[in-house]
């Protein structure tokens, strides 16, 4: 019943590894205890961390692990504790008491269930109105920006013609050939955009734009949202915000954040209970009439009973 679950976390792993070595030339690794009872005993998070190979500088705790999946058992029966490329198989593994919570993660001490999202997948590419084909990504600084490409006129812009807009509303020319960076394989925007137009997938609602969000998926839309880009650009000092950022989702179980296309913050209103969407630049700040902004948390996590 939970091999669907464990390969789909084990194919997820093996995209991150590759993604790892291919971008951003690091190298997954584990560099917690091999007795994983320690995890519990001092409520600590058993998790996979990220290696950068030029620098040696280690990213801990970004990406936790599912008990029973291939990597940890070549963790916990294998002691292996780096992957580069292929993950060791292990036949006829003895049973530990830590494998019943098979399927689950220690978070924090505890075993945790993540849930399965089902919703659009605005980073598919999908058309709107009949004028152009869109798909949408994160920047280093986790701001949203949306590639645009027309398969229509609509004046100034030409059938044909591609642009990456921000947030802000921002166009760039410049990004387009840059937009595809965050994906395990090379991609080429303007080949990859008419093909999708020709195969006719259009609405954003219709279910070739639906995806189901599991675990290893989330942890790696967490990775790459926060991540991916300042390793690129090599800014170490945003790269430790990130991490601890990160690790705090992962800890907390606040990951919505994860699947939105932008960080949305509520205002606090007077009366308890009292919140209305106001989009905000930072986490916490205060307005101009004393009210205070702070991003909305939602647990995602479950707790083993």
């Amino acid at each position: 019943m939970l091999e669907p679950i464990l390969g789909n976390y084990n194919e997820h792993i093996r995209n991150f590894i590759h993604f790892l070595d291919t971008r951003v030339d690091c190298m997954v690794i584990y560099d917690g205890p091999l007795d994983i009872h320690q995890h519990i005993r001092e409520r600590t998070l058993y998790a996979l961390s990220v290696q950068h190979r030029p620098t040696k500088k280690i990213l801990r705790n970004v990406y936790p692990i599912m008990l029973e999946s291939q990597i940890d058992l070549a963790i916990r029966h294998l002691q292996v504790c780096s992957f580069e490329a292929d993950i060791p198989t292990v036949s006829n593994a003895s049973f530990q008491e830590v494998d019943i919570g098979r399927g689950f993660f220690i978070i924090c001490g505890f075993l945790r269930h993540f849930p399965y999202f089902f919703t659009n997948d605005s980073t598919h590419a999908h058309m709107v109105p009949k004028k152009m084909v869109r798909v949408f990504t994160y920047d280093a600084l986790d701001w949203g920006k949306e590639l645009s490409y027309y398969v229509a006129d609509c004046p100034p812009k030409k059938r044909g013609d591609m642009v990456v807009v921000g947030n802000d509303g921002s166009e760039s020319i410049e990004q387009v050939d840059f937009f595809f960076d965050h994906c395990p394989y090379r991609t080429d925007a303007a080949a990859y955009m008419a093909q999708v137009y020709q195969q006719n997938r259009f609405d954003i609602d219709s279910l070739v734009n639906k995806i189901v969000v599991s675990p290893g998926h989330l942890f790696t839309k967490l990775f790459v949202k926060y991540l991916y880009a300042p390793l690129r650009k090599g800014n170490w000092s945003l790269i430790k915000s990130k991490t601890a950022f990160v690790v705090k989702s992962i800890e907390t179980g606040c990951l919505l954040h994860v699947l939105s296309r932008k960080t949305v913050y509520f205002k606090e209103g007077k009366s308890a209970g009292k919140m209305t969407v106001t989009p905000h630049e930072s986490h916490r700040e205060i307005g101009s009439n004393g009210e205070v902004f702070v991003e909305k948390t939602l647990d995602v996590i479950e707790q083993s009973t």
